[in-house]
């Protein structure tokens, strides 16, 4: 015997969990575009936690990277290609570089990172250059890189992994930027 079964009755699950994926189909579109659409600014109140004083308002152009030790602030200015170290109060400690070509001097800035050893390692894709520096702005090496690189990683051996954006996704290098293997 066979029993007549409206569209409805058709549209029943045999399984249960049929009705999860039924809610989801079932769910009208206008509704969560409605949502994403309508926006409200709340009002903010900006405080000023510290500042660094100076006797011009060029202290910091274009501060990007930095690094906190101990309490030391160290960053890049991306303006001025120079690396500045700043106490914990705001003054002015040490200066490193300058823009340029040469020796101690940077293109681009594109990253500082503080290695195991506590020297500083300044990625400088431009001039295919990495500087390293004592944490109270010393030189003390310089490494060429056979590309440029994006980010670094200096290791406890002092071999250090590049970042690049090119085929080779992360390169090893040794102390002396001899490659020593890569990931693509």
């Amino acid at each position: 015997m066979s029993t007549l079964m409206s569209p409805i009755d058709r549209l029943q699950p045999s399984h249960t969990s049929f009705w999860p994926i039924l809610l989801v189909l079932a769910c009208p579109i206008s509704t969560v575009e409605a949502q994403s659409t309508s926006r409200a600014w709340l009002p903010d109140k900006w405080t000023m936690m510290s500042s660094f004083p100076s006797r011009d308002d060029t202290l910091l152009l274009n501060p990007e990277l930095l690094v906190a030790l101990d309490s030391t602030i160290i960053l890049a200015d991306a303006a001025d290609r120079r690396i500045k170290a700043f106490s914990s109060s705001g003054h002015l400690l040490w200066t490193f570089g300058r823009s340029g070509q040469g020796p101690r001097e940077f293109g681009n800035i594109t990253d500082i990172k503080l290695a195991p050893d506590r020297s500083l390692w300044i990625n400088d894709p431009a001039n295919s250059r990495i500087t390293v520096i004592t944490p109270t702005g010393q030189f003390l090496r310089s490494l060429r890189t056979l590309a440029p690189l994006h980010r670094i990683i200096p290791l406890r051996d002092s071999s250090y992994l590049a970042f690049s954006a090119g085929a080779v996704f992360l390169v090893r290098y040794s102390p002396t930027g001899t490659r020593i293997g890569a990931l693509p």
